[in-house]
């Protein structure tokens, strides 16, 4: 009887843990945005709607004119027509967004009902090192189509149709 109700008590407070987590994560995700490279990105998206993608350094003065590959195009028209459709505040939902998702599917990845606690402990482990990175940057959005595609897999990895719609994908 004792042990029943431990194992509720853990399973609540793992329950409570997670809540918490998600509700600081979510907060802590939801702030401005002060990284420089998201400006560049918003203005050179700028000047790709404008002018087309360049193909020599526009925005600095001592490599002015220099060949320049822009590898992050779609990220940066994506970036700004972001912003010009719902200004700032859709830049910052979105990273919040997309913060909060990359937490739920690493939760549903290790979710077991009798070690929750530990997931929950895990992610808050995660969640300190979280924000050095969780900028509006295209290495982030690629990171998440990764967790995304691994957990296509683990979901449906017996299902015979998986590997032509992660081929798709």
């Amino acid at each position: 009887m004792f042990e029943s109700v431990c194992r509720k008590l853990s399973i609540g407070m793992g329950f409570v843990a997670l809540a918490a987590l998600f509700a600081v994560i979510a907060l802590c995700a939801h702030k401005n945005i002060t990284d420089a490279d998201t400006w560049l990105h918003l203005k050179t998206g700028e000047y790709i709607v404008q002018h087309g993608i360049p193909t020599t350094e526009v925005f600095t003065c001592s490599v002015a004119g220099q060949k320049w590959i822009d590898h992050e195009w779609l990220w940066q028209v994506l970036l700004y027509y972001l912003r010009q459709a719902f200004g700032g505040w859709g830049l910052i939902t979105l990273q919040a967004l997309i913060i909060v998702t990359f937490f739920l599917i690493l939760l549903l990845l290790g979710y077991r009902r009798d070690r929750i606690f530990l997931v929950a402990f895990l992610l808050f482990m995660v969640a300190l090192v979280a924000p050095t990175r969780s900028f509006m940057r295209p290495d982030i959005v690629s990171l998440w189509f990764s967790l995304v595609y691994i957990f296509l897999l683990w979901l449906f990895l017996k299902r015979s149709w998986t590997i032509y719609a992660l081929f798709i994908l």
